[in-house]
């Protein structure tokens, strides 16, 4: 979730020690669902 409360999908790759983010978008309303669910 973000500053705003929205709902976001993040893909992201361990580089060494340092955490690289890959794409970051709004999650689809499947994905919010599915979420939401857990």
């Amino acid at each position: 979730m973000d500053l705003f409360g929205r709902i976001i999908v993040v893909v992201f790759t361990w580089r060494n020690e340092t955490i690289r983010i890959i794409p970051a978008r709004k999650a689809t309303w499947t994905q919010v669902r599915q979420y939401e669910e857990e």
